[in-house]
């Protein structure tokens, strides 16, 4: 089993105690219609937009400026 562990800490407070992380991205989802009855959908996944965190231990708030998905900002180690 693989865990992800965060390798950023807080601007402001410099912990990564408890920090909640938000990928951005674009999205498209179709919904196909027959006889005015949805009969399938589609998630289709774009581009990453941007990548945003807040610090549950301060309240700080900041964008990440190492990319635009959580692999920027993370290790994945094996147990």
């Amino acid at each position: 089993m693989e865990k992800r562990i965060l390798s950023t800490k807080c601007p402001k407070c410099h912990t990564n105690k408890m920090i909640i992380a938000s990928e951005t991205i674009e999205a498209t989802t179709d919904f196909t219609f027959e006889n005015g009855i949805c009969t399938d959908t589609n998630n289709e996944y774009g581009n990453g937009i941007r990548m945003s965190f807040l610090c549950k231990n301060c309240g700080h708030r900041w964008y990440g400026r190492k990319g635009i998905t959580i692999d920027n900002y993370t290790e994945i180690k094996e147990n």
